[in-house]
């Protein structure tokens, strides 16, 4: 299987959906920030994970926020399913 690598995205040759790449079995830090912070916004817990992030992991949430505030469209499918 062939594959086109961009940063942390994966897609391979016989899907259009992109797969979020690992390094060394790893996720970056701005995917794993993506991801705590839908769970965040999910749950209506933004504000509360900053004093157990390290310096550079919470420095990166305002921009995950950002991103899912100008994408609505991201979160809705998983708001209908609670």
């Amino acid at each position: 299987m062939t594959a086109i690598r961009s940063g942390a995205l994966i897609l391979p040759a016989n899907s259009d959906v992109p797969q979020v790449g690992q390094r060394n079995g790893y996720l970056s830090n701005e995917t794993w920030v993506l991801a705590l912070a839908t769970f965040l916004s999910l749950t209506k817990r933004r504000g509360q994970a900053d004093k157990w992030l390290k310096p550079d992991v919470a420095a990166l949430l305002p921009k995950a926020d950002r991103y899912l505030a100008r994408r609505p469209d991201l979160l809705e499918p998983l708001l209908a399913i609670s």
